[in-house]
């Protein structure tokens, strides 16, 4: 719910929330989504998991503009405009296709109890992504920005963003 209410807030009119374990109830909770101000689907009910990735690529024929992915366990508010004009810049700037938004471990209490780590270059392009350990950097908040072309990168079946997809991004400075 607080997810969806910050959703809104943004501007954003539509949701669409992926469901395996208990789907019944996350229906019976959220509903259409109209008491959070937005208007909510569920377009896949996984039968097998296919991962974070996995999940949004089925959504693909949805996604002819920039999409926001949010996983739905992590707590967090920020500015989307802002998260969007830095994808924009990198867009334009390095041909950026994802662009992550981060916690930072030293302002956000409990921020890295979960997350892999995003380690930056100075001017904020990811050099690389580091699951789990304690290795520095930011920590990986589940939040996204994909442009479409990110489908194409997407196996079939099983695939996570942070394991798969991100790191692979990184590695050519996607």
């Amino acid at each position: 719910g607080h997810t969806l209410r910050w959703l809104a807030s943004a501007g954003l009119p539509h949701a669409w929330v992926n469901l395996h374990h208990k789907p019944e109830v996350i229906r019976a909770a959220l509903g259409d989504g109209s008491a959070y101000g937005i208007a909510l689907d569920y377009p896949l009910e996984e039968p097998e998991i296919l991962g974070t990735a996995g999940g949004w690529k089925h959504l693909a024929p949805h996604w002819t503009d920039t999409s926001l992915v949010v996983y739905g366990d992590n707590f967090m508010r920020f500015d989307i405009e802002r998260l969007l004009a830095w994808h924009r810049e990198a867009q334009r700037t390095t041909g950026a296709l994802a662009t992550i938004a981060v916690f930072d471990m030293a302002r956000s209490a409990n921020s890295g109890i979960a997350g892999g780590r995003v380690i930056c270059r100075a001017d904020g392009t990811v050099e690389r992504l580091v699951e789990g350990g304690s290795e520095g950097g930011f920590v990986n908040a589940g939040a996204y920005l994909l442009e479409p072309a990110v489908a194409a990168r997407i196996p079939d079946g099983f695939a996570d963003f942070g394991r798969d997809v991100l790191p692979a991004l990184a590695a050519e400075g996607r």
